[in-house]
């Protein structure tokens, strides 16, 4: 495959996709330290996704999010954005976590305070998502409020998830550097390594703040 320059855009479909997960990777590993689905809203009663999801065991898993949705790629041509979802869904597939092929069936659909019925993801395991990598922009990038506000308040970092899938999707669209994807990562980094340390030491001086954006 033909190497991805610093300051040209992808030309490939499979360019795209690599520097997708480079990023992926690197959002992945700040919310992985940070732990705070796994640790404190999955095993809830409530999740902290608000009144309209009660099961916290859903949090916020409660749709196939994992699918990349190609009306929003209006701006590239169709054959190019359906042949990016194929190559997604087929890699997906390929990163199955094999443990978990069994959905949750101890998670059950539920009522939210509309009465509407909620139902959680397929691919949503009760240890977690059963998909390890390439999953859609919603889902590698997406916050609750809580998270953003334990982010800002306990390690002074700024994320806000709406830059961030525009970001991603801009991956997609190939639209993206090599160049732009470590500056961004650079920060995501620099954001794992705070909250590692903090959880280490309390003391550690936070007072710069970390703002995560592209």
């Amino acid at each position: 495959m033909q190497q991805i320059t610093q300051t040209t855009t992808p030309t490939t479909i499979e360019q795209r996709i690599e520097l997708y997960q480079l990023v992926e990777t690197s959002l992945n590993q700040m919310f992985s330290e940070l732990s705070f689905c796994k640790d404190r809203c999955i095993p809830r009663d409530r999740s902290y996704m608000g009144n309209s999801h009660k099961n916290g065991a859903i949090g916020c898993c409660h749709q196939n999010f994992y699918r990349l949705h190609i009306p929003l790629y209006k701006d590239i041509d169709q054959e190019t954005a359906t042949n990016i979802k194929h190559r997604f869904r087929k890699l997906q597939e390929e990163n199955l976590i094999t443990r978990l092929l069994e959905p949750n069936s101890e998670v059950k659909d539920y009522l939210n305070d509309n009465y509407r019925t909620l139902k959680k993801c397929s691919s949503h395991s009760k240890e977690g998502c059963m998909i390890a990598k390439f999953k859609s922009p919603t889902c590698v990038s997406y916050t609750c409020v809580p998270i953003e506000r334990e982010l800002l308040n306990v390690y002074n970092i700024t994320y806000d998830r709406l830059i961030i899938i525009d970001f991603l999707d801009d991956i997609i669209k190939g639209k993206v550097t090599l160049e732009q994807a470590n500056n961004f990562n650079q920060l995501t980094n620099q954001a794992t390594k705070r909250i590692k340390s903090f959880k280490q030491d309390h003391r550690i001086n936070i007072k710069e703040e970390i703002i995560i954006s592209k």
